[in-house]
């Protein structure tokens, strides 16, 4: 039996059969209170009748009680890419690609002869730790075989600090009822959603989509998805009349977790600024719907009872001044009237409030109709020219094909990663994804299996509509794309601590001259070697200033 071992960065995916690219990765510096992940890559070579064996693994280190373990998965994907698409891709055939990591507890893995498997380490370093210098030796047993990594890790005297960026991925709470059975809102379903929630803080989002009523998104004219409304409402003798206790209580449990900002959701349909979302009464009876046009009086009436009792109760909250509200997703040209209409309905209301949407036409700016633009990354070239103030960015299926950052599973990391340095530089304030736990087809018309169906059917690039896994213990399994994820948005963090002792121009300027080119959101070094290589500079610039 002979086994060949490598430990990997975190920005290498392990295939079964054609197994890894990357040179080895043996250390690494971070900061306090950071999240560092490293893999070690295994094949085992055996001539015997047996097609697999047993190891137990074992973890030697003073962080040991800080590293978590998971096993990384592979899954079939169909849909890598759409078929007009740039060529910053793994490889753009279907097949099976890693991304799920199986959370181990146990001590005892499986390797299959002739088959490449990685192991991830996910190591979360204390604020209070010492600085210095920690081994972290992972060994593989099998009777009298044994063989040992060492991953050397250097803590630097100075803690990651806070996240600034806002960050969301939409929450999608009725995927979550579905896929678990149970009713929306019911004791069971918000232990999910606590599960789900906790996940979500910790790598990365710090904002999070608030159904007050439920999000009139991707779903199908004339269909619904599963109620997921917070605020009760009834109705009764030409008055509305809200209970605001769901939504307390959900406000209170994103505070357990650090969840600073609340997205409000969509007051009106998606693709078109046309109707008005779904709305139920306590009875589950609709109020509002497709069959409700966005610029009824009706509708009309109720925004204003709405808005007004909901804007005093986030005030008494004390979550106001975090929240944000959105007209409708997406708008074009051809909207321009009905979002200006919507708008006008509810501005005198919410007008003091943050409003944003995404857009990708610079004119809906330019002519005030919205406040706080969140721009596709492929189209956010006029909003930098003309120096929007509070910018958002955002991606989804749409930017695959035009050299930006983006997280598909058949992408490498490396350019997910990306994110953290572009965002820095044109210190934008926030950024959107659609996808942490879409797990429906399109338009909503029916629930998927992420774990064979990551593309909604073949409807998006495989892993566009979700970060997580549903696990069968209420828990979210992880992506290697989340914890990706959140690396990028921890560069962005430490360059920020950079800046307050370099300067923030000064900051990029070296950042750039390092990076050998300018660096824009289309157009920036690519592979792993370069950031590992950028971030521990950036380290070693820190340590500098600390002396």
């Amino acid at each position: 039996m002979t086994l060949k071992t490598t430990l990997v960065s975190s920005l290498e995916k392990t295939f079964t059969k054609t197994g890894i690219k990357e040179e080895g990765t043996s250390f690494s510096t971070a900061l306090k209170g950071e999240i560092l992940s490293f893999q070690l890559a295994c094949f085992l070579e055996d001539n015997s009748a047996e097609r697999r064996s047993h190891f137990t693994l074992e973890i030697e280190s003073e962080l040991k009680d800080h590293i978590n373990f998971y096993i990384v998965k592979e899954i079939p994907v169909r849909l890598p890419a759409f078929q007009v698409s740039d060529d910053y891709y793994i490889s753009k055939d279907a097949g099976l690609y890693p991304d799920v990591l199986e959370k181990a507890p146990w001590k005892e893995v499986t390797l299959t002869v002739n088959n490449w498997k990685s192991f991830w380490f996910e190591v979360n370093i204390p604020e209070n730790i010492k600085a210095g210098v920690y081994p972290i030796t992972v060994t593989l047993k099998n009777g009298d075989f044994e063989k040992s990594e060492t991953f050397t890790l250097e803590v630097i005297d100075a803690v990651m600090p806070k996240q600034e960026l806002i960050c969301t991925h939409w929450f999608h709470y009725d995927c979550l009822a579905t896929w678990y059975k149970t009713p929306v809102f019911s004791e069971e379903h918000w232990e999910i959603v606590e599960n789900y929630m906790k996940a979500y803080r910790k790598y990365g989002s710090n904002m999070i989509l608030t159904p007050v009523i439920t999000p009139a998104l991707d779903t199908d004219v004339g269909s619904e998805r599963p109620t997921a409304q917070l605020v009760d409402i009834t109705f009764e003798n030409n008055e509305y009349i809200f209970g605001f206790d769901k939504l307390t209580r959900f406000i209170d449990l994103a505070h357990k977790y650090d969840i600073e900002y609340f997205e409000i959701a969509h007051l009106f349909t998606q693709w078109g600024v046309e109707f008005a979302p779904k709305v139920v009464d306590t009875k589950g009876n609709k109020l509002f719907g497709w069959e409700t046009k966005a610029n009824s009086e009706e509708y009309k009436y109720f925004l204003k009872c709405f808005l007004t009792a909901l804007k005093a109760n986030l005030k008494d909250k004390g979550v106001l001044e975090k929240c944000y509200f959105h007209i409708s997703d997406e708008p074009n040209d051809s909207h321009l009237e009905n979002y200006k209409s919507a708008k006008d309905s509810v501005i005198d209301i919410i007008g003091d409030c943050h409003m944003m949407d995404a857009l990708s036409h610079y004119e809906f700016y330019d002519m005030g109709l919205v406040k706080t633009p969140v721009c596709a990354t492929n189209a956010i070239e006029p909003f930098l020219e003309n120096k929007v103030e509070d910018l958002w960015a955002y991606y989804c299926c749409g930017q695959g094909n035009k050299n930006v950052s983006n997280g598909f599973i058949a992408m490498p990391t490396a350019r997910t990663r990306i994110l953290g340095l572009q965002l820095f530089k044109y210190d934008i304030k926030g950024v959107l994804q659609w996808g942490y736990n879409f797990w429906y087809g399109e338009h909503s018309r029916y629930q998927i299996d992420p774990y064979f169906t990551a593309d909604g059917d073949e409807t998006w690039p495989a892993g566009d509509p979700f970060l997580v896994y549903p696990g069968f213990d209420k828990n979210p399994v992880l992506s290697l794309r989340l914890l990706v994820f959140n690396e990028a948005i921890q560069d962005l963090r430490a360059l920020n601590l950079l800046a307050s002792f370099m300067g923030r121009q000064e900051t990029i300027k070296w950042l750039e001259k390092l990076s050998g080119q300018e660096i824009t959101f289309s157009s920036y070094p690519l592979g792993r070697k370069y950031l590992l290589f950028i971030r521990e500079e950036i380290n070693k610039k820190i340590k500098e200033y600390l002396k």
